[in-house]
């Protein structure tokens, strides 16, 4: 084991590769958090070490990338951040009976605009055209990298691990999701900054997306978990990207979405007490977080919770029923929706199915299509300039006039009305 608690000799054949296939650094850490691979002299952060003015030393110079192996383990094993000097890392633990014994650290490379930034942010100042050189060749060599490349690297660096981790490190499995959903956000929050730019706008002062703040009420009252979960990435990354640092700002500004997703579920029949026990319980949580990736974590469970609410009832003795009825209505919103269809894929007959819907939903099946086809319908109103005559066929409401009518009743206002804004408050 050559003194550490995992096979060194494995962990530096794997790393070398990542290194030799993608050239980027990829260090080895033990479990107090000193370096193992590679030498001073080819380690990745030495521009780093060089620009604050000390040398690569193996027991301190990876102390602040192992304060964020603790990271990876919270979300799930994977671990993608900023350094000091605004350098993308990722990072993953390496796990032996049950504990954390090691880790790899990837990076660093650059994901956002270099232009001006060795001389502006990096270069420290009353540094002589010697050494100005001298760093300036090993800042030519780091790495540029978009976002999506650094989240699929991260990945791979994630499955190396476990490959040295014994059978234990799989417990990490459970919370990898989390880490993803955050990656997304990431990507998002540049692509945003990098849209705002292109088009003469100030990138750092983003319009509120009132519109993706309405997809998500939609996706929460229908109980689509999965799309509300990208919708909420697209939420979090505004409020992210417009606050800034300041955590307070984030705070307000999520409590408000909660208050706004307990109110979507209240309107579909959730039951009151448990949705004011879960705000009361979720807005302390938020309000003990003290960084944005704590703030996003909960704000993802809240998300799946309230979704939750509206579908898998714990008063609904057949929740998996309802469940797989309502996958098949969002998946088949274009397309004629027979109950007997439905029945079918559910495995009851149409008579009992339609009597169970009523009695556990608190409306008619069909009338759950109609809603159904007719959040869809306001949700590509808000985000597509397609002709609502085309809208209507796309939710399986070939009519236009028919469509017009129903629209009108569920919402209050024409779909005309609708996309210029003028929106109810149904």
């Amino acid at each position: 084991m050559t003194g550490t608690e995992f096979d060194l000799q494995d962990a530096v054949r794997y790393a070398s590769a990542f290194t030799d296939a993608t050239g980027i650094g990829c260090t080895i850490l033990d479990s107090r958090g000193w370096i193992r691979h590679p030498a001073p002299g080819e380690h990745p952060c030495r521009l780093c070490r060089s620009v604050a003015g000390t040398g690569i030393d193996i027991r301190t110079s990876s102390q602040s990338h192992w304060r964020r192996v603790e990271q990876a383990v919270r979300f799930g094993g994977r671990y993608i951040y900023l350094c000091d000097n605004s350098f993308t890392h990722w990072t993953s633990p390496i796990v032996t009976e049950a504990r954390v014994v090691g880790a790899l650290v990837a990076g660093p490379v650059l994901t956002i605009d270099d232009e001006g930034f060795f001389e502006n942010d990096l270069l420290p100042s009353g540094v002589g055209d010697e050494q100005r050189e001298r760093l300036r060749e090993l800042f030519g060599k780091v790495p540029r990298l978009p976002p999506a490349r650094v989240t699929a690297l991260s990945r791979l660096v994630y499955a190396l691990a476990r490959t040295i981790s014994d059978a234990t490190g799989r417990a990490l499995d459970e919370a990898e999701s989390e880490l993803e959903r955050q990656s997304r956000m990431s990507e998002y929050i540049h692509d945003l900054k990098m849209q705002r730019r292109d088009v003469g706008l100030d990138p750092e002062i983003p319009t509120y997306p009132l519109d993706t703040e309405r997809s998500l009420l939609d996706q929460i009252r229908m109980g689509d978990i999965s799309r509300a979960q990208e919708t909420l990435n697209e939420l979090l990354g505004h409020v992210f990207f417009a606050s800034g640092s300041e955590i307070d700002s984030i705070r307000r500004r999520t409590r408000e979405l909660v208050v706004l997703l307990s109110r979507a579920v209240l309107t579909e029949g959730a039951e009151p007490e448990e949705v004011f026990g879960l705000n009361y319980r979720f807005v302390d949580a938020l309000d003990q977080q003290q960084d944005i990736a704590g703030i996003a974590y909960w704000m993802a469970r809240i998300t799946r919770r309230f979704a939750d609410l509206v579908l898998y009832r714990p008063n609904v003795p057949h929740g998996t029923v309802m469940r797989k009825a309502a996958q098949y209505v969002r998946s088949h919103i274009a397309d004629p929706i027979r109950i007997r269809d439905v029945s079918r894929y559910v495995g009851l007959s149409p008579t009992y199915f339609s009597r169970l819907f009523t009695r556990e939903m608190g409306s008619r099946f069909v009338t759950y299509v109609t809603r159904a086809r007719i959040y869809r319908a306001r949700e590509l109103l808000r985000t597509t300039t397609e002709p609502v005559t085309l809208i209507a066929s796309d939710v399986g409401i070939p009519d236009h006039s028919y469509f017009a009518k129903l629209f009108r009743r569920e919402t209050g206002v024409t779909p005309s009305a609708y996309r210029a804004g003028r929106f109810s408050s149904r």
